[in-house]
Protein backbone atom coordinates (compact mmCIF):
# COMPACT_ATOMS: atom_id res chain seq x y z
CA UNK A 1 0.00 0.00 0.00
CA UNK A 2 1.44 3.29 -1.27
CA UNK A 3 2.12 6.07 1.47
CA UNK A 4 0.16 8.48 -0.60
CA UNK A 5 -2.98 6.20 -0.58
CA UNK A 6 -2.71 5.53 3.40
CA UNK A 7 -2.59 8.95 4.17
CA UNK A 8 -5.57 9.93 2.38
CA UNK A 9 -7.24 6.85 4.01
CA UNK A 10 -5.85 7.98 7.51
CA UNK A 11 -7.11 11.85 6.89
CA UNK A 12 -11.21 9.85 6.34
CA UNK A 13 -10.47 8.06 9.27
CA UNK A 14 -9.56 11.14 11.37
CA UNK A 15 -13.07 12.55 9.50
CA UNK A 16 -15.13 9.94 10.87
CA UNK A 17 -13.98 9.73 14.10
CA UNK A 18 -14.53 13.64 14.78
CA UNK A 19 -17.99 13.26 13.92
CA UNK A 20 -19.76 12.62 17.46
CA UNK A 21 -23.20 13.50 16.17
CA UNK A 22 -23.49 10.60 14.22
CA UNK A 23 -22.16 7.65 15.95
CA UNK A 24 -22.54 5.56 12.82
CA UNK A 25 -19.67 7.18 11.10
CA UNK A 26 -17.56 6.98 14.07
CA UNK A 27 -18.11 3.06 14.37
CA UNK A 28 -17.59 3.09 10.89
CA UNK A 29 -13.97 4.78 11.12
CA UNK A 30 -13.25 2.83 13.80
CA UNK A 31 -13.35 -0.63 12.22
CA UNK A 32 -11.15 1.32 8.93
CA UNK A 33 -8.37 2.12 11.02
CA UNK A 34 -8.90 -1.04 13.36
CA UNK A 35 -8.31 -2.99 9.70
CA UNK A 36 -5.55 -0.75 8.88
CA UNK A 37 -3.29 -1.19 11.67
CA UNK A 38 -3.97 -4.71 11.95
CA UNK A 39 -2.26 -4.70 8.41
CA UNK A 40 0.28 -2.31 8.38
CA UNK A 41 4.05 -1.88 9.74
CA UNK A 42 5.90 0.55 11.79
CA UNK A 43 7.61 1.94 8.93
CA UNK A 44 4.76 3.08 6.74
CA UNK A 45 2.46 4.22 9.40
CA UNK A 46 5.34 6.06 11.07
CA UNK A 47 5.18 8.16 8.16
CA UNK A 48 1.76 8.78 7.43
CA UNK A 49 -0.44 8.34 11.35
CA UNK A 50 -0.98 11.64 12.82
CA UNK A 51 -0.66 9.66 16.68
CA UNK A 52 -1.42 12.86 18.47
CA UNK A 53 -4.39 13.66 16.66
CA UNK A 54 -5.77 10.32 16.38
CA UNK A 55 -5.15 9.26 20.12
CA UNK A 56 -6.81 11.63 21.86
CA UNK A 57 -9.73 11.38 19.79
CA UNK A 58 -9.12 7.20 20.63
CA UNK A 59 -9.10 7.69 24.16
CA UNK A 60 -12.42 10.01 23.92
CA UNK A 61 -13.99 7.14 22.24
CA UNK A 62 -13.02 4.83 24.75
CA UNK A 63 -15.36 6.76 27.13
CA UNK A 64 -18.30 6.77 25.50
CA UNK A 65 -20.04 4.68 28.09
CA UNK A 66 -23.88 4.64 26.10
CA UNK A 67 -22.00 2.64 23.10
CA UNK A 68 -20.29 -0.18 23.66
CA UNK A 69 -19.44 -1.07 20.16
CA UNK A 70 -17.40 2.15 19.84
CA UNK A 71 -15.79 1.83 23.29
CA UNK A 72 -14.47 -1.96 22.11
CA UNK A 73 -13.48 -0.45 18.68
CA UNK A 74 -11.31 2.22 19.98
CA UNK A 75 -9.85 0.21 22.72
CA UNK A 76 -8.71 -2.73 20.07
CA UNK A 77 -7.35 0.28 18.35
CA UNK A 78 -5.40 1.76 20.84
CA UNK A 79 -4.43 -2.00 21.37
CA UNK A 80 -3.18 -2.72 17.73
CA UNK A 81 -1.73 0.95 17.90
CA UNK A 82 0.64 0.32 20.88
CA UNK A 83 1.47 -3.22 19.66
CA UNK A 84 2.75 -1.80 16.10
CA UNK A 85 4.03 1.42 16.87
CA UNK A 86 6.08 1.30 20.37
CA UNK A 87 6.40 4.80 19.97
CA UNK A 88 3.37 5.41 19.98
CA UNK A 89 2.96 4.60 23.83
CA UNK A 90 3.99 7.65 25.51
CA UNK A 91 1.31 9.25 23.49
CA UNK A 92 -1.19 6.66 24.66
CA UNK A 93 -0.55 7.00 28.30
CA UNK A 94 0.12 10.68 28.00
CA UNK A 95 -3.76 11.47 27.07
CA UNK A 96 -5.26 9.39 29.62
CA UNK A 97 -5.63 5.83 28.10
CA UNK A 98 -4.65 3.81 31.13
CA UNK A 99 -6.77 5.02 33.79
CA UNK A 100 -9.64 4.48 30.97
CA UNK A 101 -8.69 0.86 30.28
CA UNK A 102 -7.78 0.35 34.85
CA UNK A 103 -11.41 1.61 34.97
CA UNK A 104 -12.66 -1.14 32.33
CA UNK A 105 -11.03 -3.43 34.53
CA UNK A 106 -12.20 -2.45 37.79
CA UNK A 107 -16.05 -2.31 37.09
CA UNK A 108 -16.57 -4.53 34.56
CA UNK A 109 -19.77 -4.59 32.85
CA UNK A 110 -19.03 -5.60 29.31
CA UNK A 111 -16.18 -8.69 29.45
CA UNK A 112 -14.92 -8.21 26.11
CA UNK A 113 -13.69 -5.05 26.81
CA UNK A 114 -12.38 -5.81 29.82
CA UNK A 115 -10.39 -8.30 27.86
CA UNK A 116 -9.52 -5.84 25.16
CA UNK A 117 -8.18 -3.50 28.15
CA UNK A 118 -6.00 -5.94 29.52
CA UNK A 119 -4.26 -6.93 26.46
CA UNK A 120 -3.91 -2.82 25.60
CA UNK A 121 -2.10 -2.32 29.48
CA UNK A 122 -0.09 -5.75 28.35
CA UNK A 123 0.90 -3.93 24.94
CA UNK A 124 1.60 -1.01 27.62
CA UNK A 125 3.56 -2.20 30.39
CA UNK A 126 6.71 -3.07 28.09
CA UNK A 127 7.29 0.50 27.37
CA UNK A 128 6.23 2.13 30.41
CA UNK A 129 5.50 0.08 33.00
CA UNK A 130 6.23 2.85 35.87
CA UNK A 131 3.42 4.73 34.68
CA UNK A 132 0.47 1.68 34.45
CA UNK A 133 1.92 1.53 38.49
CA UNK A 134 1.54 5.18 39.26
CA UNK A 135 -1.94 4.89 38.02
CA UNK A 136 -3.25 1.80 39.48
CA UNK A 137 -2.12 -0.83 36.62
CA UNK A 138 -1.12 -3.29 38.82
CA UNK A 139 -4.45 -3.68 41.19
CA UNK A 140 -6.80 -3.37 38.10
CA UNK A 141 -5.16 -6.05 36.06
CA UNK A 142 -4.98 -8.59 38.82
CA UNK A 143 -8.51 -7.72 40.89
CA UNK A 144 -11.41 -9.90 38.97
CA UNK A 145 -8.75 -12.56 37.14
CA UNK A 146 -11.55 -15.61 37.89
CA UNK A 147 -13.92 -13.68 35.18
CA UNK A 148 -11.54 -14.29 32.46
CA UNK A 149 -10.52 -17.49 30.73
CA UNK A 150 -7.23 -19.17 31.51
CA UNK A 151 -4.87 -17.42 27.82
CA UNK A 152 -6.86 -13.87 29.68
CA UNK A 153 -5.88 -14.82 33.46
CA UNK A 154 -2.40 -15.41 31.77
CA UNK A 155 -1.68 -11.75 30.03
CA UNK A 156 -3.02 -10.46 32.72
CA UNK A 157 -0.40 -11.88 35.73
CA UNK A 158 2.43 -11.60 32.98
CA UNK A 159 1.61 -7.82 32.72
CA UNK A 160 1.47 -7.65 36.32
CA UNK A 161 5.01 -9.01 36.79
CA UNK A 162 6.52 -6.73 34.17
CA UNK A 163 4.80 -3.98 36.06
CA UNK A 164 6.44 -4.93 39.73
CA UNK A 165 9.87 -4.84 37.65
CA UNK A 166 9.40 -1.50 37.62
CA UNK A 167 8.26 -1.05 41.25
CA UNK A 168 10.18 1.97 42.90
CA UNK A 169 10.03 2.90 46.79
CA UNK A 170 6.86 5.37 45.62
CA UNK A 171 5.19 2.25 45.02
CA UNK A 172 4.67 0.52 48.15
CA UNK A 173 0.99 1.30 48.46
CA UNK A 174 0.11 -0.33 44.86
CA UNK A 175 2.79 -3.31 46.24
CA UNK A 176 0.61 -3.52 49.65
CA UNK A 177 -2.09 -4.34 47.68
CA UNK A 178 -0.64 -6.61 44.95
CA UNK A 179 0.95 -8.98 47.63
CA UNK A 180 -2.20 -10.49 48.78
CA UNK A 181 -3.35 -11.10 44.87
CA UNK A 182 -0.01 -12.62 44.24
CA UNK A 183 0.24 -14.76 47.03
CA UNK A 184 -3.69 -16.30 45.95
CA UNK A 185 -1.77 -17.26 42.31
CA UNK A 186 0.50 -19.31 43.74
CA UNK A 187 -2.17 -21.57 44.21
CA UNK A 188 -3.41 -22.01 40.84
CA UNK A 189 -3.02 -24.77 38.84
CA UNK A 190 -1.33 -23.29 35.34
CA UNK A 191 2.17 -23.41 35.59
CA UNK A 192 2.72 -20.09 33.79
CA UNK A 193 0.23 -17.88 35.89
CA UNK A 194 2.02 -19.61 38.86
CA UNK A 195 5.66 -18.89 37.53
CA UNK A 196 4.63 -14.82 36.56
CA UNK A 197 3.13 -14.47 39.96
CA UNK A 198 6.53 -16.01 41.19
CA UNK A 199 8.20 -13.28 39.13
CA UNK A 200 6.46 -10.74 40.42
CA UNK A 201 6.28 -11.85 43.86
CA UNK A 202 10.33 -11.85 43.79
CA UNK A 203 10.27 -8.12 42.20
CA UNK A 204 8.32 -7.03 45.06
CA UNK A 205 11.05 -8.49 47.90
CA UNK A 206 13.95 -7.48 46.16
CA UNK A 207 12.53 -3.98 45.84
CA UNK A 208 11.37 -3.67 49.20
CA UNK A 209 14.09 -5.77 50.69
CA UNK A 210 14.87 -2.68 53.30
CA UNK A 211 11.14 -2.14 53.94
CA UNK A 212 10.11 -4.19 57.22
CA UNK A 213 6.34 -3.34 56.19
CA UNK A 214 6.49 -5.33 53.25
CA UNK A 215 8.69 -7.87 54.22
CA UNK A 216 6.20 -8.57 56.78
CA UNK A 217 3.42 -8.34 54.53
CA UNK A 218 4.84 -11.22 52.52
CA UNK A 219 4.90 -13.63 55.84
CA UNK A 220 1.77 -12.68 56.81
CA UNK A 221 -0.34 -13.26 53.97
CA UNK A 222 1.07 -16.80 53.65
CA UNK A 223 3.67 -16.03 50.51
CA UNK A 224 6.97 -17.16 52.09
CA UNK A 225 4.74 -20.11 53.62
CA UNK A 226 3.40 -21.17 49.84
CA UNK A 227 6.40 -20.78 48.28
CA UNK A 228 8.48 -22.78 51.01
CA UNK A 229 5.42 -25.86 50.12
CA UNK A 230 6.22 -25.26 46.49
CA UNK A 231 9.72 -25.48 46.35
CA UNK A 232 9.65 -29.03 49.11
CA UNK A 233 10.96 -31.97 47.02
CA UNK A 234 9.35 -35.86 47.04
CA UNK A 235 10.86 -37.88 49.56
CA UNK A 236 10.74 -41.20 47.11
CA UNK A 237 12.33 -39.62 44.05
CA UNK A 238 14.04 -36.51 45.39
CA UNK A 239 12.22 -34.05 42.60
CA UNK A 240 9.91 -31.31 42.95
CA UNK A 241 6.92 -32.48 44.40
CA UNK A 242 5.12 -29.65 42.70
CA UNK A 243 4.98 -29.39 39.18
CA UNK A 244 7.21 -26.39 38.42
CA UNK A 245 9.19 -25.13 35.53
CA UNK A 246 13.08 -25.62 36.98
CA UNK A 247 13.02 -21.24 36.40
CA UNK A 248 9.69 -21.08 38.91
CA UNK A 249 11.51 -23.28 41.46
CA UNK A 250 14.33 -21.00 41.78
CA UNK A 251 12.59 -17.90 41.30
CA UNK A 252 11.14 -18.77 44.65
CA UNK A 253 13.76 -20.11 46.20
CA UNK A 254 15.35 -16.66 45.59
CA UNK A 255 12.64 -15.02 46.68
CA UNK A 256 12.75 -16.78 49.77
CA UNK A 257 16.47 -16.02 49.91
CA UNK A 258 15.45 -12.15 50.10
CA UNK A 259 12.48 -12.34 52.38
CA UNK A 260 14.66 -14.24 55.00
CA UNK A 261 17.82 -11.82 54.72
CA UNK A 262 15.67 -8.39 54.83
CA UNK A 263 13.28 -9.97 57.80
CA UNK A 264 14.52 -12.17 60.95
CA UNK A 265 10.48 -12.52 61.64
CA UNK A 266 10.49 -14.51 58.21
CA UNK A 267 14.07 -16.46 58.62
CA UNK A 268 12.29 -17.13 61.64
CA UNK A 269 8.84 -18.55 60.44
CA UNK A 270 10.74 -20.30 57.79
CA UNK A 271 13.49 -22.52 60.29
CA UNK A 272 10.69 -23.73 62.23
CA UNK A 273 8.94 -25.37 58.62
CA UNK A 274 9.80 -27.77 56.22
CA UNK A 275 12.43 -25.64 54.58
CA UNK A 276 15.07 -26.77 56.04
CA UNK A 277 14.81 -30.48 55.41
CA UNK A 278 14.44 -29.32 52.01
CA UNK A 279 17.61 -27.62 52.01
CA UNK A 280 18.96 -30.65 53.34
CA UNK A 281 17.64 -33.22 50.22
CA UNK A 282 18.98 -30.51 47.77
CA UNK A 283 22.44 -30.45 48.91
CA UNK A 284 22.91 -33.96 49.22
CA UNK A 285 20.99 -34.99 46.85
CA UNK A 286 23.00 -32.49 44.20
CA UNK A 287 24.66 -33.93 41.13
CA UNK A 288 27.25 -31.74 41.85
CA UNK A 289 28.09 -32.42 45.09
CA UNK A 290 26.87 -36.26 45.05
CA UNK A 291 27.53 -39.26 42.47
CA UNK A 292 24.24 -40.96 43.49
CA UNK A 293 22.10 -38.33 42.49
CA UNK A 294 19.31 -39.05 40.84
CA UNK A 295 17.73 -38.63 37.89
CA UNK A 296 14.95 -36.69 39.34
CA UNK A 297 17.69 -34.07 41.24
CA UNK A 298 16.71 -30.87 41.08
CA UNK A 299 20.20 -29.48 42.03
CA UNK A 300 22.37 -29.59 38.54
CA UNK A 301 24.81 -26.38 38.15
CA UNK A 302 26.89 -23.95 39.74
CA UNK A 303 23.84 -21.50 39.50
CA UNK A 304 21.43 -23.57 41.30
CA UNK A 305 23.83 -24.39 43.95
CA UNK A 306 24.58 -20.63 44.49
CA UNK A 307 20.72 -20.06 45.11
CA UNK A 308 20.38 -22.71 47.45
CA UNK A 309 23.41 -21.41 49.38
CA UNK A 310 22.44 -18.32 49.33
CA UNK A 311 19.15 -18.89 51.01
CA UNK A 312 20.93 -21.20 53.89
CA UNK A 313 22.89 -18.18 54.22
CA UNK A 314 20.03 -16.25 54.57
CA UNK A 315 18.43 -18.03 57.36
CA UNK A 316 21.29 -17.98 59.43
CA UNK A 317 21.50 -15.55 61.96
CA UNK A 318 24.62 -13.08 61.37
CA UNK A 319 27.99 -14.02 62.43
CA UNK A 320 29.54 -11.81 65.57
CA UNK A 321 32.57 -9.75 64.12
CA UNK A 322 35.31 -11.04 66.06
CA UNK A 323 37.26 -7.50 65.58
CA UNK A 324 34.14 -5.70 67.35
Amino acid sequence: MSGGHTGSRIKGILSGLRQFEDEGAQLSALTELSELLSISQEESLAATMPVEQVVPLLVQLLGMEHNPDIMLLAARCLTFMADVMPTSCSSIVRHGAVQAFCARLLNIEYIDLAEQSLQALDKLSNEHPASLLQQGGLTAVLSYLDFFPTGVQRVAVATAAKMCGALAPQHAGAARDAVPLLTNLLQYQDGRIVDSACAALCCVAEAFSGDAALQGLLLSSGATGQAAQLVALSGATGGMAAQLSLGTYYGLIRLLATCAAGSPAVAESLLQGPLVDTLRQLLAGSAMLSSAAGQACVLRTADQLSEVVGLAAALLPPVPDAAA
